[in-house]
């Protein structure tokens, strides 16, 4: 939504150029002189003549006098009275211009200000991606609250049609779920990194290979809780129907697909999700996690136990070709469509 100066900036009329003020307001003085002069004079030498030629009666002559008199400061009046009017006009449409200038300036500094917000939030962006790049866990977590506190600050933006604003967010968004694709070397020994003892067989570092994973566990971990806390509410009415009420962020889209998840996903809240051709380290834990939307798990592989008990899939969800290594349990998931 663009700032727009609503004002009636139209009917504001600037002052007059001199030209083309009225003959009154031109020669005002002159004009208010010469009717007094000339009332004055006629109030004198008129009657004077009309009773010399015509003898009129005294009391005529004076009674003409009068009115001339009358006659000359009404229109004297008159004449002020207009002088007064166009002057109230012209200091109207001086005050109406200074109306209007003000509100133009006022759009145009809240436009500056809100092009400086959204280069700042972009400027923000780029730092908090760059963080995702850090050696150490707690910057890298430190960027990833940053992106999702500017998604959040996207969607609230009254400045921007929804549309700007789902357009906005999705990058962001699409920069998550980016981090979550990508590699990460130890993923393949989550197994072994997993036990409470060095293996026999274990090449490397253990303790600190193991303390690395945890790390990265927490950091990618710390995105589906960020994306849990922002998407809908899904209630189970009875067995096999729920109903949903829409999150913030119910409009994104969730792709992870080819990614390496090392990491538990229970007890989440998950819109429309593409996990199809993940490869799942360790033992997968989807408990009471909820599937707002359609689920897609194709071509997935889990190399351990799956656990999807107590599980919700609020629409469709796709196990196409999908390797599970060991066991699946679904026990009580609730299966909508």
């Amino acid at each position: 939504m663009s700032v727009q100066d609503n004002s009636s900036s139209s009917e504001a009329k600037p002052p007059l150029p001199p030209g083309e003020d009225p003959w009154y307001i031109r020669s005002f003085a002159k004009t208010l002189i010469g009717f007094g002069l000339g009332g004055g004079a006629a109030a004198i030498f008129a009657p004077l003549a009309l009773w010399g030629i015509f003898h009129m009666d005294p009391s005529n002559v004076d009674q003409l006098r009068l009115h001339l008199l009358y006659v000359s400061g009404g229109i004297i009046a008159i004449l002020t009275l207009l002088q007064t009017n166009w002057k109230n006009q012209v200091d109207r449409r001086k005050v109406d211009a200074d109306i209007t200038k003000n509100k133009q300036d006022a759009a145009k500094n809240e436009r500056d200000h809100i092009r400086q917000v959204h280069a700042e939030r972009r400027s923000r962006y780029t730092t908090a991606v760059e963080q995702l790049a850090h050696n150490e866990p707690p910057i890298r977590l430190g960027g990833i609250y940053t992106l999702v506190g500017l998604v959040d600050e996207w969607l609230a933006d009254n400045t921007l049609t929804p549309e700007e604003q789902q357009k906005e967010g999705q990058v962001i968004i699409n920069s998550l779920c980016s981090y979550i694709r990508s590699p990460f070397p130890l993923a393949t020994k989550t197994n072994d990194l997993q036990s409470a003892t060095v293996p026999a067989d274990y090449e490397g570092d253990f303790v600190t290979n193991q303390a690395t994973l945890r790390e990265e566990q927490d950091v990618r971990r710390a995105i589906f809780d960020e994306i849990s806390k922002r998407s809908s509410i899904v209630t189970k009415i009875e067995r096999g129907k729920v109903s949903v009420a829409p999150g913030v962020w119910k409009n994104f889209d969730f792709d992870f697909s080819r990614a390496q998840i090392f990491y538990p996903l229970n007890n989440l809240t998950i819109e429309k999700a593409n996990f199809s051709a993940v490869r799942f380290y360790g033992k997968t834990n989807f408990f009471n996690t909820i599937f707002v939307k359609d689920a897609n798990f194709s071509k997935t592989s889990f190399d351990q136990n799956v656990n999807f008990t107590e599980a919700t899939f609020a629409q469709n969800v796709n196990f196409t070709e999908a390797t599970f290594a060991q066991n699946v349990n679904f026990t009580e998931a609730t299966f909508a469509q």
